[in-house]
């Protein structure tokens, strides 16, 4: 038995019927598992968010596979600010909103804590499903439903939603920078 089946002979016996657990991937080349997924789900429409970072560390890998096999498959850099940073603010959330299609199947997060609160939040409030793709253990938070935006410059947290999968690459995230897991381990 696998600890899905446990958790859902968990729920039968708690009575417990409208709860959903995310598909979770920690291996080598663990994005290829994505495509199986989008084809059994029958999504046609694929958004992947990244920055120049991410992209370089699993991105262009994932968008150049994906579109193999997929009609639209469409990328969003987001923009770094005046410090080359990228942050959870309303700028990086219009970016996103704006350059999402209304059509759009599924969103996939491709980066570390910033960009999946950016995803989730837009994810949301679209009501599109998101897929996450760690490219650092720089946070706990892959599977959280809390997306830690700035918003008019005050950090606050909004509920959102989970992501419907994860899939991380080990070798991906082993290329990361030792800093990125420092934060990691500090977050936990």
């Amino acid at each position: 038995m696998d600890i899905y089946t446990d958790i859902k002979r968990l729920a039968s016996q708690l009575k417990i019927s409208n709860f959903s657990i995310p598909e979770i991937r920690v291996e080598k080349n663990a994005i290829l598992h994505i495509r199986e997924l989008i084809k059994r789900k029958q999504w046609k429409n694929i958004v992947a968010v990244y920055d120049q970072n991410t992209y370089l560390a699993a991105g262009e890998k994932l968008i150049k596979f994906l579109m193999n096999d997929f009609e639209e498959v469409i990328g969003i850099n987001i923009n770094e600010n005046e410090h080359g940073q990228v942050i959870a603010n309303e700028e990086s959330l219009v970016q996103v909103f704006i350059k999402t299609p209304n059509d759009a199947d599924v969103l996939i997060a491709v980066g570390s804590g910033t960009i999946h609160d950016i995803v989730r939040f837009v994810g949301h409030k679209m009501n599109i499903p998101f897929i996450s793709v760690p490219t650092a253990a720089s946070v706990e938070g892959f599977t959280s439903k809390g997306a830690p935006l700035i918003l008019r410059g005050v950090k606050q947290t909004i509920q959102t939603a989970a992501p419907i999968a994860v899939f991380a690459d080990i070798d991906v995230i082993k290329a990361a920078p030792r800093e990125m897991a420092a934060a990691g381990f500090g977050d936990i």
